[in-house]
């Protein structure tokens, strides 16, 4: 389960799944996260905010040859399992970088619960 704001930027998918085709534009706000414990994706969700998995852990966001170093991270609490118990691990972290994203723009400043962002 995944809890958003109402208005909140949405995260635009992608036709592949294995390859970059060239009409392809989405892709292009996909890089790395780099740290001591190695290397995974990130994907931009906004000018200055990466979302990652948490397991993945803070680490220098790579997209393309440009290196952005983190300013600070948000790891959504643990959510409460309705049998009670344990509650489960949310693995997924906001990671907002020191500059804005190159060539970043919004598509909408405000889109309401069930309309389309494009």
């Amino acid at each position: 389960m995944i809890a958003v704001a109402a208005l909140a930027p949405g995260v635009v998918g992608t036709k592949s799944r294995t390859t970059v085709p060239a009409e392809d534009t989405q892709w292009r706000w996909v890089g790395r996260i780099v740290n001591t414990f190695g290397s995974a994706s990130g994907v931009a969700i906004g000018p200055r905010t990466v979302l990652t998995a948490r397991h993945v852990g803070e680490g220098t966001f790579w997209l393309g040859n440009e290196s952005y170093a983190v300013v600070n991270a948000f790891r959504p609490p643990d959510a409460p399992r309705p049998e009670g118990g344990t509650p489960s691990r949310v693995d997924l972290i906001l990671i907002h970088v020191d500059r804005d994203l190159p060539g970043w723009y919004r598509i909408a400043d405000r889109v309401r619960v069930g309309e389309r962002g494009i």
